[in-house]
């Protein structure tokens, strides 16, 4: 083989390994790891830093994040907090009205035997059966 060929394959097997190694590199990693993964290589290498200089617009716009992360927060206990208490209310109220049903039919209860025990002493012997053999 003349060197001019020996060159071609190897510029080709060069070329076809690059591609292979970028094709697994794009199937082992999603594009947001191979953002972050750049962007902190590209960090390390320069030595970059971002930062804003602090003025009073961003130390009120700070302010106003965190007073807002801060109401968000209590906004969600006081939801939970009312969900729990409802559900809590509910339960009460249903046990209230169970006991209530219940103290009335006891009563119910309780007259019906005291008016069927004052029906029997008050019937009249005539109206009485007999249930004993003569014999």
């Amino acid at each position: 083989m003349t060197i001019a060929k020996r060159l071609t394959l190897m510029q080709a097997a060069l070329l076809c390994a690059a591609s292979l190694f970028l094709l697994v590199a794009l199937l082992l990693s999603t594009p947001a790891h191979l953002a972050s993964s750049s962007r902190t290589m590209l960090a390390q290498v320069v030595g970059l830093s971002a930062g804003v200089i602090p003025n009073s617009d961003n130390m009120l716009a700070a302010q106003f994040a965190a007073k807002e992360k801060e109401l968000a927060e209590r906004e969600a206990e006081l939801s939970s907090r009312m969900q729990s208490t409802s559900s809590e209310s509910l339960a009460t109220t249903i046990a209230s009205i169970s006991l209530g049903m219940s103290l009335f039919l006891f009563v119910l209860l309780v007259t019906h035997l005291i008016y069927d025990r004052r029906r029997i002493l008050q019937a009249p012997p005539a109206l009485a059966v007999d249930l004993r053999r003569k014999g």
